[in-house]
């Protein structure tokens, strides 16, 4: 979010003359600072080492696609940056609210159905195939967007696509045993 000081915001209201082509006036604006506008920051933050073999952070641009169930069974495709997953009793790779991570046939094709990897040993490399046993059992799916202005926030840490978003293969490097710290500067955000 940005900030308006109230010198800007009076600026704008002293002109204002959309109620019945009279100026408003100063008392029906607040005297503080406002929000000005919201906007989302999709630069990577940092890395931090937790050597959790579940928990995978994204080099470059992508998200994780997660099949995410609301309150109501209701089943759709979600994504997000925040890889500190757990796997789950059942050996299912999931997110801290239980939400299965998709396979990259799955991300690819929006479709919510989940992929199990089997609750043992297991180690991700940089293209995000699950190996166990020296076999590859899967792919952590993981996309990227044409443009970014098609996604739109939803809950604390997921988006959603809206109408016209196109899906397209993400260049970033999974690593795993790292989280993506946020990448919230508090001096550029003042």
């Amino acid at each position: 979010s940005t900030a308006q000081t109230f010198a800007d915001t009076y600026a704008i209201k002293i002109k204002d003359t959309s109620a019945y082509n009279i100026p408003r006036r100063i008392g029906d604006i607040s005297l503080g600072v406002h929000i000005g506008e919201t906007y989302t920051n999709y630069d990577q933050g940092s890395f931090e080492v937790t050597d959790n073999p579940a928990d995978l952070a994204l080099a470059g641009d992508g998200f994780f696609a997660i099949s995410y169930t609301n309150k109501q069974g209701e089943t759709s495709v979600k994504y997000t940056r925040d890889g500190a997953f757990t796997v789950n009793k059942d050996g299912y790779l999931v997110t801290k609210d239980g939400d299965y991570v998709l396979n990259q046939n799955a991300a690819m094709n929006s479709d919510p159905g989940a992929a199990g990897y089997p609750n043992q040993k297991f180690t991700i490399d940089e293209q995000g195939n699950i190996w166990q046993n020296r076999a590859v059992v899967g792919r952590v799916g993981v996309v990227d967007f044409a443009n970014y202005n098609y996604l739109e926030k939803f809950g604390e840490n997921l988006y959603q696509t809206v109408d016209g978003a196109q899906i397209v293969a993400a260049g970033a490097q999974v690593e795993q045993g790292v989280i993506e710290a946020s990448n919230v500067q508090v001096v550029s955000e003042m």
